[in-house]
């Protein structure tokens, strides 16, 4: 048996994951367009994009961990 407080950590860890997986299908159509356009500058600040959004939810999975 699962307690409320099981429930909503498992609840906040769902949607921080919908969240990422949002952002980051977002950040990859627009990866594409920016390669097929060779724009490489950008394609570097959208990496570095990705790699932020995946350092925050690893921080706040590691919050929840904590808790």
């Amino acid at each position: 048996m699962t307690t409320c407080r099981q429930k909503v950590d498992l609840e906040i860890r769902e949607l921080l994951i919908d969240k990422a997986k949002n952002y980051l299908s977002v950040i990859a159509a627009t990866s594409h367009l920016v390669q097929v356009n060779g724009n490489t500058e950008m394609l570097s600040k959208i990496i570095s994009y990705v790699e932020h959004i995946n350092n925050i939810v690893d921080k706040c999975l590691s919050l929840l961990d904590e808790m």
